[in-house]
């Protein structure tokens, strides 16, 4: 792995940036699933407090979130350790199953 490296992947008509150093070589990996006040590639825009009541909802619950391949439910790759609301945005920490998922090493 090319540490401290910055990668483009294209992803539809947009660029999404991966710091190769923020995922470690077990698959875990603390980064944003969404920043808000950024407006999107679809004009859309998240603002604070959008995932509050589903937090907490999941919270009651101890309902853990899996990773999906392609946002696609059939397929996960791995799984959420944690999900919090904060002044940036939607901060995750998950793990990618890179030894027992295919796709999830491809992630990776």
């Amino acid at each position: 792995m090319n540490m401290g490296r910055k990668r483009s992947l294209t992803v539809r008509d947009f660029a999404l940036s991966v710091k190769a150093d923020a995922i470690a070589e077990d698959g875990t990996f603390t980064g944003y699933g969404s920043v808000f006040g950024v407006t999107d590639s679809y004009g859309e825009s998240v603002e604070p407090g959008a995932f509050k009541d589903s937090l907490a909802d999941l919270k009651a619950k101890g309902r853990n979130v899996p990773i999906l391949w392609q946002h696609s439910w059939d397929k996960p790759v791995g799984v959420y350790s944690s999900l919090e609301e904060d002044a940036t945005g939607l901060k995750v920490t998950g793990k990618l199953l890179v030894e027992n998922v295919r796709q999830a090493a491809e992630a990776h």
